[in-house]
């Protein structure tokens, strides 16, 4: 709880959809057997994150 608290203030900058997408990335590799799956969630999250910062800097 406390790490979707820190990871939900730190997203202020990001719309309603990615801080959802990337909260939800978060709780699906929670709930992961395998800890395999947190280098491809670390992955995904810069990627997508990555993406969304320069498509919000072409907007401008």
């Amino acid at each position: 709880m406390f790490l979707m608290g820190v990871v939900a203030i730190y997203l202020n900058k990001f719309s309603l959809k990615a801080k959802i997408c990337i909260l939800l990335i978060i709780i699906s590799t929670a709930l992961s057997v395998s800890s395999l799956n947190n280098v491809y969630v670390a992955l995904a999250l810069i990627m997508y994150i990555g993406i969304d910062e320069k498509y919000q800097e072409n907007e401008k």
